[in-house]
């Protein structure tokens, strides 16, 4: 260190010990005048003094006797102000009520109370505001991941939207747009059997009429024309039988319409990368 800046640090703590002495010097004038039941010169004295003060114990001290002073003086108002002061400065102050007239310690008790009663009040306050931050966040957490989830299926997944004309389509094709495969399948088969036994009863029956007109003997004639009602007979049945089953297909088809359907992609997303990837 220098010798200019060993003479400036000396002057500055030189200063600093001075105003100190100053402070002490003038809250004993204050505290004297106090003592001495000057409570006017004792209040005026603390009020010059106090804002000037660093030292946080004097501080504390001149305000509780400021506080003192003026309640001695009826001015309960301005001595709360004071007293309110000191508790928000130290919250765990006490006042001796053996030091200090009823009126002094009455004030001071009633302004602690109050004091108490708010701190708690702005602590339950928030308490409810941090619960109701942690349950937003939690909402949002779940939101969130619910969302990270709905992305990543989206992702690995591809849309395919579903066609109601596709659906008017009989004998399963509806089925099959809209994912009931085995129900389409059963639909398919009856169809299939269904028309053929119509086409085939058909052709059989028409064959039989023929068959009749040119039959030899009226016995002949009569037993063709009973195999040909037969056949006439299982013909209208199972032509009403397949538009039946056509109807139904196509009805259940538009009742269970499935507008999109999503089918896993062929190329899936990369991998997440992970924390402990990169050594974390």
């Amino acid at each position: 260190m220098t010798p200019l800046s060993f003479g400036l640090l000396a002057s500055i703590l030189a200063c600093a010990s001075a105003q100190a002495q100053s402070d002490v010097q003038a809250y004993g004038e204050a505290r004297r005048a106090y003592a001495e039941r000057q409570y006017d010169v004792a209040a005026a004295r603390f009020e010059t003094l106090i804002p000037r003060l660093s030292d946080p114990a004097l501080r504390l001290e001149s305000r509780k006797y400021y506080a003192a002073s003026l309640v001695l003086l009826g001015r309960p108002e301005e001595a709360a102000r004071q007293f309110r002061a000191i508790l928000e400065e130290e919250p765990a102050y006490e006042l001796d009520p053996v030091a200090f007239a009823s009126d002094v310690a009455r004030l001071w008790n009633d302004v602690r109370r109050d004091f108490l009663e708010e701190r708690e009040r702005r602590r339950r306050e928030e308490a409810e505001r941090e619960r109701a931050r942690l349950e937003a966040e939690a909402r949002f957490n779940a939101a969130h991941a619910a969302w990270v989830l709905e992305l990543r299926e989206r992702a690995n997944t591809t849309e395919e939207h579903a066609s109601r004309w596709l659906a008017l389509i009989p004998f399963g094709f509806g089925q099959f747009q809209n994912g009931h495969d085995a129900f389409g399948l059963a639909l398919l088969v009856a169809g299939a059997v269904l028309g053929t036994a119509s086409v085939g009863s058909y052709l059989l029956h028409r064959s039989l009429a023929d068959d009749a007109r040119r039959a030899n003997t009226p016995a002949e004639r009569e037993a063709v024309r009973d195999a040909e009602l037969a056949w006439r007979l299982t013909n209208w049945l199972s032509t009403g039988l397949l538009v039946l089953v056509a109807g139904g297909g196509i009805l259940d088809a538009q009742i269970r319409f499935v507008p999109v359907h999503r089918r896993p992609r062929p190329d899936p997303l990369p991998p997440e990368p992970r924390r402990e990837d990169f050594g974390l």
